[in-house]
């Protein structure tokens, strides 16, 4: 069980298709081991797809998600390099439902770490402040802050260290 998860991010990796993301699909559906819809909610949201992203991101206020998961599948979105952007969208569009179902759990402070965590520009910064400055963060003002430190560190990093890295990267060629 322990290298399930590997195995699915495996093949969406290198297949990478629609059969591959109904198969992972209807095994998120049947599972319920709490453990396993994670692990898969992981791959789900790890695609590549254009469409299948759309499709994760339309699952996640549907019966299909559990409530208590959404959470994972949000947060794995919201760091997937092929999903990231896509998935901040949603966020926004569906910050009211987020509110709804977590805005007086103390839960809702992820949902503005991980609205940092897999960005790393001035632009990510400026709309994630704008946008939650607009909006009730249900006093979760420490997570936000914690979320602009997130995103500040992050994109000095990458313009300190990006062409070292990639300069790095090319010499294990």
């Amino acid at each position: 069980p322990d290298i399930r998860p590997l195995i699915y991010m495996t093949a969406v990796r290198e297949i990478g298709d629609m059969k591959t993301y109904q198969k992972l699909l209807d095994w998120y559906k049947e599972t319920t081991i709490p453990g396993e819809r994670i692990g898969l909610a992981s791959a789900l949201t790890n695609f590549k797809d254009p469409d299948l992203i759309d499709k994760t991101l339309s699952l996640i206020t549907s019966d299909t998600v559990k409530l208590q998961d959404s959470l994972y599948w949000i947060a794995y979105s919201l760091v997937s390099r092929h999903a990231k952007h896509t998935a901040w969208s949603w966020l926004k569009d569906n910050w009211q439902w987020v509110g709804d179902n977590f805005g007086k759990e103390k839960e809702i402070d992820y949902y503005l770490r991980y609205a940092a965590q897999g960005f790393g520009t001035k632009e990510h910064l400026d709309d994630y402040s704008k946008f939650f400055e607009s909006v009730s963060i249900f006093g979760s003002k420490r997570a936000f802050e914690q979320g602009k430190e997130t995103i500040s560190w992050q994109t000095a990093w990458k313009a300190r260290d990006e062409q070292k890295v990639i300069d790095w990267l090319n010499t294990q060629k």
